[in-house]
């Protein structure tokens, strides 16, 4: 018993010696170090959570979005970006209806009309919108860059 008594002590003092002694090891690369004072003006970003409006009770008004809607309007983001099934994710879901019908039903909207406006169905919209020639086109309310299918706003 004094035995291993003794010897966890022993094995304890080892230890903590181990420890204090450390491994004298520096890296030779420090990131720390390459940080300066930023360059540029500071990003500016809003994150805006809300329940669906979908969701919202009979009672509610639109029109109760209007002073949020023109605080908005006069910060002038540069990009948005919205919760929503893209264009490409509601194409495979329409391409398997089994599985999907509901979630087509209530995330994708109908096409068609972008479709006939454009000549482009929601694969080429989607490329047209990544391609050099640009967005297929512009929201006429905020600017931003719309594409045939796209389920986000783009860079005004």
């Amino acid at each position: 018993m004094i035995g291993r008594i003794s010897g966890m002590f022993i094995l304890g003092l080892c230890s903590a010696s181990a420890l204090a002694a450390g491994t004298g090891y520096q890296p030779p690369f420090h990131p720390d170090q390459l940080k300066g004072p930023p360059t540029g003006r500071p990003n500016e970003v809003l994150v805006l959570g809300s329940p669906h409006l979908s969701g919202m009770p009979e009672t509610f008004a639109p029109a109760q979005l209007e002073p949020l809607l023109e605080r908005l309007a006069a910060w002038k983001p540069e990009a948005i970006a919205v919760e929503a099934v893209s264009g490409l994710q509601c194409d495979y879901m329409r391409r398997n209806p089994a599985r999907y019908a509901d979630s087509v039903s209530s995330y994708c909207v109908d096409t068609g009309p972008a479709q006939a406006a454009t000549g482009l169905g929601r694969t080429g919209g989607q490329r047209r919108g990544r391609s050099p020639a640009g967005p297929v086109a512009r929201h006429p309310q905020c600017g931003a860059a719309a594409t045939a299918g796209s389920g986000m706003a783009g860079r005004r």
